[in-house]
């Protein structure tokens, strides 16, 4: 499918471009095809080619392939360069008694799931004798708080980001991306063209690490008196009946969000029969009836989780963590927003693929997963 379009004065074309929506493919002509561009990403961004053409004829081109990129001059390389030579100026930071890195690069619930189950194994896998773990999100240092606590850890934003090696080597430090973008692009895909049910994301990243589920170990989340304390502080200030409170979480960054009337419903529901409603959001809703929230900390919301009668979640990557609260969760499962690579995930294919019960050490009996749409807030209690 192409989306074309010319611009032309006196009938004299000056500009063109030619989109490719299967491939993303771009190509863009100025001046009648004196000068010419084309871009082409395959592997779903891995690989990235750009060139530009004098009268058809190749000028200057890059090519980036998520492990190096090369500069070529009239169809010759002239220049290449490793990505993960911009790390070099991070690896002085680093203590010499470490030798492996682990760079954290994903968003919170494949992150959790890394610390939780598959870090112990990796590390006698890889035989990381004094690992180091950077945090690309800020977050992801109150996750190592709670769950690695041994484990030192350095914040640096999008470290790596480009790179799309699992493993390389700088100077006598090994490093280990956890996890390239390409790897959730290619686990969406497989989820997609496969029958429902027979991909499941936990077991796409044991794949990616080599692992099996034998290797797997659980880590419990802790959460030490500070944190504890520095919540209920903040839910004092608002007042928070922590007797008898509800903990709602409806925001998620790929489930489509549900309408803000969806959750008001919900809220009036628990309102009625005498609960407080606790509202883990960072933008204002758009409803009449009473809510109380606050700004927690990613370990701090987790604390005040634990402490509800009932937790009802968007699925989110903040789901997988609230499963360790040992608290009554029912969790909403929403279709995928757009992708540029690919078209949106059907609610049955998040579902099916992003299951929290298929996880390991899961409590079955606290733990409801819905189809949002078929959830009935009315057995919500």
């Amino acid at each position: 499918m192409y989306k074309n379009g010319t611009f032309s004065i006196f009938g004299l074309p000056i500009y063109s471009l030619h989109n490719n929506y299967e491939t993303s493919d771009r190509t863009q002509s100025f001046l009648g095809g004196i000068v010419s561009t084309f871009r082409a990403k395959r592997d779903f961004g891995n690989y990235v080619e750009k060139d530009i053409k004098f009268f058809g004829k190749s000028f200057l081109k890059r090519i980036d392939d998520g492990i190096s990129r090369t500069y070529y001059f009239a169809g010759r390389p002239i220049k290449k360069l490793f990505l993960y030579q911009e790390l070099k100026p991070l690896c002085k930071l680093i203590d010499e008694k470490h030798d492996d890195i682990y760079i954290l690069n994903a968003n919170s619930g494949e992150i959790y799931l890394f610390l939780t189950y598959v870090v112990e194994a990796i590390l006698k896998k890889n035989g990381s004798k004094s690992p180091l773990f950077i945090a690309t999100k800020k977050y992801h240092c109150d996750m190592i708080d709670m769950i690695c606590p041994e484990i030192p850890y350095i914040y640096q934003k999008n470290a790596g980001k480009k790179i799309a090696a699992y493993s390389f080597n700088i100077d006598k430090l090994r490093f280990f991306m956890i996890f390239d973008h390409a790897h959730f692009k290619r686990v969406e895909a497989r989820i997609k063209k496969n029958p429902a049910g027979s991909v499941h994301y936990f077991d796409e990243m044991l794949k990616r690490c080599e692992l099996s589920k034998n290797d797997v170990a659980f880590r419990n989340v802790t959460i030490s008196k500070d944190i504890e304390d520095s919540m209920l502080k903040k839910v004092s200030s608002i007042n928070l009946n922590l007797d008898k409170f509800v903990f709602l979480a409806p925001e998620a960054m790929s489930c489509e969000m549900l309408g803000d009337e969806f959750w008001e419903s919900l809220i009036d529901k628990y309102k009625k029969d005498g609960f407080d409603v606790f509202l883990n959001i960072m933008r204002p809703m758009d409803i009449s009836c009473e809510y109380k929230t606050c700004f927690l900390t990613y370990s701090e919301a987790f604390a005040l989780a634990k402490l509800s009668k009932k937790i009802i979640s968007l699925r989110s990557g903040f789901t997988e963590l609230l499963t360790q609260t040992n608290t009554p969760m029912d969790i909403l499962f929403t279709k995928f927003g757009g992708r540029s690579s690919l078209d949106d995930m059907s609610v049955e294919q998040v579902y099916k693929g992003f299951n929290v019960q298929r996880l390991p050490y899961v409590n079955k009996e606290l733990i409801k997963e819905y189809i949002a749409s078929e959830y009935d807030y009315n057995l919500a209690i």
